[in-house]
């Protein structure tokens, strides 16, 4: 039934018996019942929601909503950077990432994405993939500094410090920067049997390097 139908008599005894110049203290809204402001905040929560069950694109549109009402809302860029990485949009996944960095430089999550992301683009643009590896560095050990040990990423528990830190191994390698990569090594694989004094120690880096990828979760 709309208000329309209802007597103006009756819809002011209801506002003076509810004091209508009051909100609810649990009800920022001021009275839509369900308490819950539905302000950038609430929107990118429904955006990770989405993306945890798999509907990136849903995420995408959700985290739409959230920057119309904020375009400097970095958690929002964050979902959206997600939700493209799983999607492919590895371009624009790292610049929403970057533009989230840029209005929050402690959100760890933009950080990593950033870093994972900028080492897709050295794949995909092999021919010019230095300074895209120099970026993963740049962005993953800024996450690091930020994250420290232990650190899980709340939205995916693939991505982590230790998986961070198994794609910096493979960026240093690949920078021919082999002492990093030992040192990550050593770190994920205390037990490993690496000699940089005897033949073949390279390869043997190189093989054990990509074989990190369970210690990484």
């Amino acid at each position: 039934m709309s208000h329309r139908s209802i007597p103006a008599a009756i819809l002011l005894a209801a506002a003076l018996l509810a004091g209508c110049s009051e909100k609810s203290p649990n009800d920022p809204n001021g009275g839509n019942g369900n308490g819950v402001e539905k302000d950038e905040a609430y929107w990118t929560g429904v955006g990770w929601d989405r993306y945890e069950i798999g509907e990136y694109q849903g995420a995408v549109n959700v985290c739409d909503i959230a920057l119309d009402m904020d375009s400097t809302y970095a958690p929002a860029l964050s979902c959206r950077g997600w939700s493209n990485l799983e999607m492919g949009w590895s371009g624009l996944a790292l610049r929403e990432f970057e533009e989230g960095i840029g209005y929050d430089s402690t959100l760890v999550e933009c950080w990593v994405g950033g870093a994972f992301m900028a080492h897709t683009q050295g794949i995909n643009f092999a021919g010019n993939a230095r300074p895209h590896f120099e970026k993963t560095v740049l962005y993953g050990e800024r996450a690091l500094d930020l994250a420290g040990d232990g650190w899980i990423f709340a939205y995916n528990e693939d991505v982590s410090s230790g998986s961070l830190r198994v794609l910096l191994a493979r960026v240093y390698y690949a920078l021919a920067e082999y002492d990093k990569a030992h040192d990550i090594v050593d770190l994920l694989d205390p037990n490993n049997t690496l000699n940089p004094s005897e033949p073949g120690y390279l390869q043997a880096l190189l093989v054990a390097v990509e074989s990190l990828g369970g210690a990484g979760k």
